[in-house]
């Protein structure tokens, strides 16, 4: 197959059609005819099973005019494993008479299988933006899950230290507040003894400003307040 072009064709080397499961792909051809002469063309695939739908499929274009042809895909049940694709889109074209037809071009192409302008495009598939986000979206679903994972677990670790934290600074207080109520009791008894010494001496340092009943009273006073102290204390050994 020669590699003379009768036409200018835009794209040149491969058609993209991007794939989305469920929608038509469709893709722009530009044939230009840039001679002097009427040029025919016409476009065949080299899979015929392909539901390849063209639009025109086959007309003449004048000289410097150009056309504009779409090629729509059938909607795929299923993307592409692999997005590869081994079709072909094959565009023949034939310089023709002025007062050639259509259907008279056509004649032509079925006399000569190959012909001097005939030009291949490959076939290329895309994934749509679609897809594409849809995969980055799950992709970032996945990081997101994965970090939320990763939060709650050290917040769980932090909670659990929290715990134990409180904890232990609550069985230090108690360890503490019964060790100053163990201390405490065992100096109650010098406690009030220091306080009958210091009162005794109050009195006797008050006897030269106080009348002698005064005194006598203050004394009754004391020795009954350390009596009954005295007595509480035995009583609560013998019950203990």
């Amino acid at each position: 197959m020669s590699r003379e072009k009768l036409l200018d064709i835009e794209p040149d080397q491969e058609l993209s059609f991007h794939i989305e499961v469920g929608k038509q792909a469709s893709s722009a051809i530009r044939l230009c005819n840039n001679s002097q002469n009427h040029v025919a063309f016409k476009f065949m695939s080299s899979n015929p099973r392909k539901m390849l739908y063209v639009r025109p499929r086959t007309e003449i274009i004048s000289p410097r005019s150009c056309c504009d042809v779409e090629v729509t895909m059938a909607a795929p049940e299923e993307a592409p494993s692999d997005m590869q694709c081994n079709d072909n889109i094959l565009i023949k074209s034939v310089v023709v008479h002025l007062w050639y037809t259509v259907e008279q071009s056509q004649q032509l192409f079925k006399k000569n299988k190959y012909e001097d302008g005939d030009w291949k495009l490959r076939v290329v598939y895309v994934l749509s933006n679609h897809d594409r986000s849809g995969e980055e979206g799950a992709s970032l679903n996945g990081s997101t899950v994965q970090e939320r994972s990763l939060n709650d677990t050290e917040q769980q670790d932090r909670n659990g230290r929290r715990v134990g934290d409180l904890l232990t600074r609550g069985l230090t207080i108690v360890f503490l507040c019964l060790i100053f109520g163990y201390i405490l009791v065992k100096m109650l008894p010098i406690i009030w003894s220091l306080t009958f010494m210091i009162t005794v001496f109050v009195i006797n340092m008050g006897r030269r400003v106080v009348s002698d009943s005064i005194q006598d009273w203050i004394a009754r006073a004391m020795f009954y307040l350390c009596f009954h102290w005295i007595q509480a204390l035995f009583q609560r050994r013998a019950a203990a």
